[in-house]
């Protein structure tokens, strides 16, 4: 009888519940639950650490370090069960940082495997800093430093110096393709699509200008903006106004089918935003079929090659997003050829299938790490 594969014990600190309690939905919970439900059970045993954040805008400084110092008694527990490895996810900002950085030491100082995964947009190194200078002693503590792009990967290798460069593993951000089933056509108006939140560094407010310089030259398009946020109020009385009633549909967020069937029967997906990491709107937009409209920041110009699978505009500037919209409108065949394109891409380059053995060689799944 062969000899039975010992399962690989893995501590992953992120977000898992399918929506927040105020609703929220954001790209990170879906790469968590895709990653966790991409394993059979037979290499992995996930313990899980939940980080969602209870509300936007969070709730106080006192209610926030409760939760942290929480989560580090979980963390406590689950590393004197001695697992193989401990995976954090962690954007670029403050706060979630910080909180894994301390959890990358308490890994460390048990003596684990630390795999910790930038998934924000990683700025060019400011001056320095004595917070710039935390943010390198903790990177360079980690045992393997995850990017989402060439351009993070270059960023976080000047950050952390070549001494600790080797750590770096460049493994894009993934989606599971098989759960959408694209197969319309593009025809006049062309749907775009906004997936994500309703704030202002999302270019939400840019995208609204462009609607409306399209609406008064009689353009015919539609969109349709799904998300939350602080701006989802005003999102909800601007698209009342005369000029775009029947032209612009708010829905808020939106989940399971109503996400998928919204994605499916979209035509364009449209994310103008001033910085990202490497978003699950687009990856979701592609696995529906759709061409993308973006801003090259962050890792999407890793998804979006400009005039193939859509178009980049600069971020900030309403009047190249509304060229822009104005010529996918105008040519539903460009925008049907660029949705085959963006599908061909997302499961060639980014369906976890494909990527999983990528990340399992990172945590040491398999090898007894």
């Amino acid at each position: 009888m062969p000899a039975r594969t010992r399962r690989s014990k893995i501590v992953f600190v992120g977000s898992f519940v399918p929506q927040a309690k105020d609703g929220t939905a954001g790209g990170q919970m879906q790469a968590c639950r895709t990653l966790v439900e991409s394993t059979d059970g037979k290499s992995v045993e996930w313990l899980l650490i939940d980080t969602t954040q209870r509300s936007l805008p969070p709730p106080g400084l006192a209610i926030r370090l409760l939760d942290a110092c929480r989560r580090m008694l979980v963390l406590a527990a689950r590393l004197a069960s001695r697992p193989d490895c401990l995976l954090l996810f962690s954007s670029y900002d403050a706060p979630s940082f910080l909180e894994k950085g301390v959890m990358c030491l308490f890994g460390r100082a048990t003596g684990r495997r630390v795999v910790w995964s930038i998934r924000s947009e990683v700025p060019t190194q400011p001056p320095p800093t004595w917070f710039t200078k935390v943010r390198v002693f903790l990177l360079r503590r980690a045992t393997v430093l995850f990017c989402q792009s060439d351009a993070a990967a270059n960023s976080l290798a000047r950050m952390v110096g070549e001494t600790s460069a080797g750590k770096l593993r460049i493994v894009p951000n993934w989606i599971d393709s098989s759960r959408y089933h694209p197969g319309k056509e593009a025809a006049p108006p062309v749907r775009f699509v906004f997936l994500g939140w309703c704030e202002n560094h999302k270019g939400i407010r840019e995208l609204i200008e462009a609607a409306l310089l399209l609406s008064a030259q009689s353009v015919p398009f539609r969109l349709e903006l799904a998300g939350g946020g602080s701006q989802l109020q005003w999102l909800r009385e601007m698209s009342a106004d005369p000029r775009l009633a029947g032209i612009v549909t708010v829905h808020g967020w939106v989940h399971g089918n109503e996400k998928t069937t919204l994605i499916e029967s979209g035509h364009v997906l449209v994310l103008p935003s001033y910085t990202e990491g490497m978003p699950n709107a687009v990856l979701e937009g592609m696995a529906g079929g759709m061409a993308i409209l973006a801003t090259p920041v962050g890792g999407v110009p890793a998804l979006v090659e400009h005039g193939h699978n859509g178009l980049l505009v600069p971020p900030r500037d309403a009047v190249a997003l509304a060229g822009a919209m104005r010529q996918l409108a105008g040519d539903p065949a460009l925008v049907e050829s660029m949705g085959l394109l963006s599908l061909e891409k997302v499961r060639r380059e980014h369906d976890i299938s494909s990527l999983w053995p990528r990340i399992s060689a990172a945590l040491g799944v398999g090898n007894g790490v």
